[in-house]
C-alpha cells in the first residue's frame, strides 16, 4: 500500500455532491483531526482554505502550501507533510476520485460513500443542464438517463480500485449517517481506536460552530446564506422529491446499474443498513 505514514489517514472516496464536505467538516471535529478537503485542488488549481480565502490560513499556512506544491507528483510524502505543519494525528480527505489518491497516497482506510442515487443523480442534474434550472421541473428521462450513466461509471471506478488496491474499506451510506448520526460517528471514529464522549459528539456534530480549514468542497460554510437548504443543519437532502417523476423515481430504483453496485458494496463493511433500495 502507497502512502503509510506516521499519522494515519481517512479517505473519503465518493461521487460529486455525495455529502463528502459534510462528512469531513464533522469528522475535522474529532480529537488531533485535521480535514484537508479536496487536497488535490492545492496543486491543480492552486487553491487555499476555502472558508480563510484571500486571508491567512492557520492550518494550511504558506510555508505547507508551498512544500506540497515542491513534491513530485505522484509521491508518498503529501500526507507527512500535512502531518508535520498541522501537527495532527488522523487526517480526513475528502480528494474523492481514486486517481488522486493515487497521486498523493492511498490512504489507511477509506470511507465508501454512497448517497441516494435519486439525490446523487438529481444534484448533478440541476448543475449539468442549463435547462434545468427551475425547481418545479422534472428532469427528463434522457436526463436522468445521463445521471445514471455517471453514477454508475464512477462507482464502478471506485469499486474496482478498492478491489485492486485491497484497502480497508467501510461503506457508509449518508441518508443512514444523517439519521443515526451520534452513532455512527462513534464508528466511524472507533475505525482508529478514538473514542467520545457526548460532548465531543456534540462539538463535532454542530461543525458550523468551530472554525474550520479546508480546501475546495462546494460552498464555504461560513459564508453559505442562510436561505440555503443545508445551513446550519445535518439533514437528509430531499429535493429529488420535486425533480424526479414518480417514474423515474422507480426507474432509478429498480435499474440494473444500481443493482450491480449494492452487490458490489457487500463485500465491505457496511454500516447501517442499505437504504438506498428504500
Amino acid at each position: 500500500m502507497q502512502g503509510i505514514v506516521s499519522s494515519k489517514v481517512l479517505g473519503i472516496i465518493g461521487l460529486d455532491y455525495s455529502g463528502s464536505t459534510l462528512l469531513t467538516n464533522i469528522l475535522s471535529g474529532l480529537p488531533d483531526t485535521v480535514n484537508t478537503g479536496e487536497s488535490h485542488w492545492i496543486i491543480d488549481r492552486n487553491l487555499g482554505c476555502k472558508e480563510c480565502g484571500n486571508q491567512p490560513c492557520p492550518i494550511y499556512t504558506q510555508e505547507m502550501m508551498n512544500e506540497l506544491r515542491e513534491l513530485s507528483i505522484p509521491t508518498t510524502e503529501w500526507w507527512n507533510v500535512i502531518a508535520s505543519h498541522s501537527n495532527s494525528k488522523l487526517i480526513i480527505s475528502s480528494d474523492k476520485r481514486p486517481r488522486h489518491y493515487d497521486r498523493l497516497g492511498h490512504p489507511n482506510h477509506v470511507i465508501l460513500l454512497i448517497k441516494d442515487p435519486r439525490a446523487n443523480i438529481t444534484s448533478w442534474c440541476s448543475r449539468k443542464f442549463n435547462d434545468a434550472k427551475r425547481e418545479d421541473e422534472f428532469f427528463t428521462n434522457e436526463q436522468v438517463e445521463r445521471g445514471l450513466v455517471w453514477w454508475y461509471k464512477l462507482h464502478k471506478e471506485a469499486i474496482d480500485w478498492l478491489e485492486e488496491n485491497e484497502i480497508p474499506t467501510t461503506v457508509l451510506f449518508l441518508e443512514d449517517f444523517v439519521s443515526n448520526q451520534r452513532e455512527r460517528l462513534s464508528s466511524i471514529a472507533e475505525i482508529f481506536s478514538i473514542s467520545l464522549n457526548d460532548e465531543q459528539k456534540t462539538n463535532a456534530l454542530q461543525f458550523w460552530e468551530r472554525q474550520l480549514h479546508y480546501i475546495g468542497g462546494n460552498h464555504s460554510v461560513k459564508r453559505l446564506d442562510k436561505n440555503r437548504y443545508f445551513y446550519k443543519s445535518i439533514k437528509i437532502d430531499e429535493r429529488w422529491k420535486n425533480r424526479l417523476s414518480d417514474e423515474s423515481q422507480h426507474e432509478i430504483l429498480v435499474d440494473r446499474r444500481v443493482s450491480i453496485v449494492n452487490k458490489r458494496i457487500q463485500q465491505f463493511r457496511i454500516l447501517g443498513p442499505d437504504i438506498s433500495q428504500k
